[in-house]
């Protein structure tokens, strides 16, 4: 069990490692070596995650988590007090709000920027 803030983005990082291979220094990958964060030897660097898919977008930051999934749906969740992301509290926190879009647009300008560019960038 692991209550640290991993990702499947870990999986090639750590695997890479694992297999005493090292990925090409032109490459930036999302993810970072997490065995000795498994092992409990280290704290999760990760503190920040985001998503674009269609019409999903996602911002994580912490403990707070922004989604909308098109339609108007979607909302701002505190998961260390919901995990099941059951209550909207985008207008009892307007200021965390604005800070997860704002996160979230600087990702994605990092993203517009970032190569490799491919058939990927339609989201």
């Amino acid at each position: 069990m692991c209550d640290q803030f991993l990702s499947r983005l870990e999986l090639l990082p750590s695997l890479t490692i694992a297999a005493g291979a090292s990925a090409p220094q032109a490459l930036t990958l999302d993810g970072y070596d997490w065995w000795s964060t498994l092992r409990g030897e280290t704290k999760t660097p990760r503190n920040e995650m985001f998503w674009k898919r269609r019409e999903l977008t996602v911002a994580r930051v912490g403990n707070w988590k922004w989604f909308e999934m098109g339609g108007g749906n979607g909302g701002l969740c505190d998961l260390a007090d919901a995990p099941g992301e059951t209550t909207d509290l985008s207008e009892d926190h307007p200021g965390r709000l604005k800070l997860l879009h704002e996160r979230y647009k600087a990702w994605l300008d990092e993203m517009d920027a970032a190569e490799p560019r491919g058939p990927f960038r339609d989201y």
